[in-house]
């Protein structure tokens, strides 16, 4: 995220316009376990039309060097009394075990703009101190640690050590706004180049990986329109195009990422950049492009041509960021119903991206997803951007999670803001505290579709109504993506509605279903989040179901997250 976008909008907008008032939720149906009687709404899984691979590299996070995001989020140091290895923080290397590790995007983010790589390679006592461009977010009060001037004691080599150590992959950010493509290939050449073939692949050694890597993601440039550089479609192509030529491999098959558009549904940066990218003599590599979509943020309404003042302008009410954790029905509603609406811009994303690209090579990446709200006071004044987490959030994330599995076959890679601290985070941590969030148990519940073939699911269930949403769109009472691996067959749904719970009957299409478990995430309290005091206030339960055939009904309660396993003896082709 960018300095500008976020201090403008958290503080110019506010003066603008009220805060949104807080509301009431009632008390939620508690039991989901129980089946339901007969129900109109059907959802049918068909084993026999597969759709793809989830790639388990759409279960990614963002790790960026923010406040506490790095320094006591991730690192601790090697002689601190909290319980690590290596210096990197224990309980972040078994939770994200627990999670199946995916793809870690470092080292931002806007910070990746200002990062030079070499500075974290080499002897930690020798590394240079930095100031870290976030310093300028900093409270007066907040002390000068590692946090406001980085040692650099978090580099490559320790990323690279965090991925180990959890099974994750790395996904590299290129400076492109203040580094060379020179630098670039040789951050590549550190990462992946053979054993003593290098003076950097002697200092990879050195920093004790004699092995190379083998880093396949590498993002160039972060958001480019904005703190970037403030650069026009046009302008980064040419950046660009300089960064990709002829790229030294070393055996790897590059995933090189390109920065999407300005937030937004105007195609016409992307258009500008595919088209000066696509018009050269020898072919542009590109992987992937950058979609980067926050659903709560008031910039993904400017219209072409706009700036960030034009549309405060335009709306000062509908720029006032949302409350974190203080919300209303309505807000409950307005966030969800934002979610879904990353399925359209992916839409809008292809349909751009194939008017360049006929033959279908060039892909999506969704590399920073979340949501952003007020920022929420906390009690360490370091952590920037640290908030509550609430049920909100993980019904955000489970809806956004089952368009990834749905869009699998055009998408690369998706990355969640973030991993630990950072606009919530899957974790939090505080010195000896630690503590998983809720969007921590959908990321697990979710786990069982990594790898996964995305099988064709049909919801054939009404919409809530817009009188109850509030919202001129309706929401799905029932969503979720299904899958299949090794005969296991593993269903989510998300039951959105923030009182009512909603009866389905589940059919196996081409199948049966042998034993079958179900995890569920719901709680009394739309507003309810964990805490240091309270670390498993919101936490899945999981019951065996009494499943023995291709249908079954079932009752999700309100406010809902809900996941499936079950074992098949037959499976589609």
């Amino acid at each position: 995220m960018t300095v500008s976008r976020r201090g403008f909008l958290l503080g110019t907008a506010q003066t603008m316009a009220q805060a949104i008032a807080m509301g009431t939720a009632a008390n939620l149906i508690p039991n989901p376990s129980v089946l339901a009687a007969p129900s109109d709404s059907r959802i049918d899984v068909l084993l026999d039309e597969a759709v793809g691979t989830i790639s388990p590299d759409l279960y990614g996070y963002l790790l960026e060097n923010l406040g506490t995001v790095i320094y006591d989020g991730i690192w601790v140091g090697e002689r601190s009394k909290i319980p690590n290895i290596g210096g990197i923080r224990k309980s972040v290397i078994d939770r994200l075990r627990d999670i199946k590790a995916s793809v870690i995007r470092w080292p931002g983010g806007n910070f990746a703009d200002y990062y030079d790589w070499e500075d974290g390679i080499g002897p930690r006592a020798r590394r240079p101190r930095r100031t870290n461009q976030w310093t300028n977010e900093m409270p007066a009060n907040a002390p000068d640690g590692p946090q406001r001037y980085d040692p650099n004691w978090f580099g490559t080599p320790e990323l690279l050590q965090l991925c180990r150590l959890t099974g994750g992959r790395a996904f590299l950010s290129a400076n492109v706004r203040s580094l060379t493509p020179q630098s670039f290939f040789r951050w590549v050449e550190y990462c992946n180049s053979p054993p003593e073939t290098t003076t950097l692949a002697d200092a990879r050694k050195g920093d004790g990986s004699r092995d190379p890597h083998g880093v396949r993601y590498w993002s160039i440039g972060n958001e480019v329109w904005a703190a970037g550089g403030s650069l026009t479609g046009a302008e980064y192509a040419f950046l660009y195009k300089r960064f990709v030529a002829n790229v030294p491999r070393y055996g790897v098959d590059l995933s090189l990422v390109a920065a999407g558009p300005p937030p937004g549904w105007d195609m016409q940066w992307l258009h500008e950049f595919l088209d000066n990218c696509m018009n050269t003599v020898l072919p542009t590599p590109i992987h992937a492009v950058s979609l980067h979509y926050y659903a709560t943020l008031p910039l993904n309404y400017m219209r072409h041509g706009e700036t960030a003042l034009d549309l405060v302008a335009r709306d000062p009410i509908g720029t006032v960021p949302l409350d974190a954790v203080q919300f209303a029905t309505k807000e409950w509603y307005q966030t969800l119903y934002a979610s879904i609406r990353l399925n359209s811009l992916i839409d809008s994303y292809w349909e751009t991206i194939g008017a360049h690209d006929f033959r279908r090579k060039i892909k999506i990446a969704v590399d920073e997803w979340g949501a952003i709200y007020k920022r929420t006071p906390t009690q360490n004044p370091l952590n920037l951007t640290g908030r509550g987490v609430t049920m909100r959030d993980a019904l955000a994330a489970s809806l956004t999670l089952d368009i990834l599995n749905a869009r699998s076959s055009i998408l690369t890679v998706a990355n969640y803001t973030g991993l630990v601290n950072q606009e919530g985070g899957i974790l939090l941590a505080d010195g000896d505290k630690f503590c998983t969030t809720p969007v921590f148990h959908v990321f697990k519940m979710f786990a069982g579709h990594q790898g996964g073939r995305a099988l064709r699911t049909l919801f054939d269930v009404a919409a809530i109504s817009t009188d109850e949403t509030k919202q001129p769109e309706a929401v799905a009472h029932l969503s979720g993506s299904a899958s299949i691996r090794d005969n296991q067959l593993t269903l989510t749904v998300t039951n959105p509605h923030a009182t009512r719970s909603h009866d389905a009957r589940i059919s196996i299409r081409g199948g049966q279903a042998t034993t079958a478990s179900v995890s569920t995430l719901v709680h009394s309290d739309l507003h309810a989040q964990n805490s240091f005091e309270n670390p498993d206030n919101v936490a899945p339960t999981v019951a065996q179901l009494r499943v023995n055939g291709s249908s079954f009904n079932y009752s999700f309660p309100a406010a809902s997250v809900t996941s499936f396993t079950m074992s098949l003896n037959a499976a589609g082709s």
